[in-house]
């Protein structure tokens, strides 16, 4: 009897040892660049009308430019992002930019 309760007890703090974990690993992936990107493009497709190629540039874009602001770096966003969007799309980033 005494074997199940200290067996059932290890069990537990086993599964609560592995949802801290997971939690844990949830939260550091929202910080990576690629998370943060991904998220962003997301947010901007619907608003600018991006198409699948305008997606994957800007995806790199951003992700770039997040991985610039962690070192520190100066990256020319604004350049990057009027090379790869349409004129109106740009002056519609600018506007959502600046608000």
């Amino acid at each position: 009897m005494k074997r199940i309760i200290a067996l059932l007890a290890l069990m537990l703090f086993s599964l609560v040892g592995m949802n801290t974990a997971e939690a844990q690993e949830l939260n550091r992936s929202k910080d990576r660049p690629e998370a943060i990107a991904k998220e962003q493009v997301a947010e901007l497709t619907p608003t600018l009308g991006l198409n699948g190629e305008q997606q994957r540039t800007l995806f790199r874009v951003l992700v770039k430019n997040e991985t610039s602001k962690k070192k520190g770096e100066e990256y020319d966003l604004d350049a990057e992002m009027k090379k790869a969007l349409s004129p109106e799309q740009y002056k519609k980033w600018l506007s959502l930019k600046d608000n």
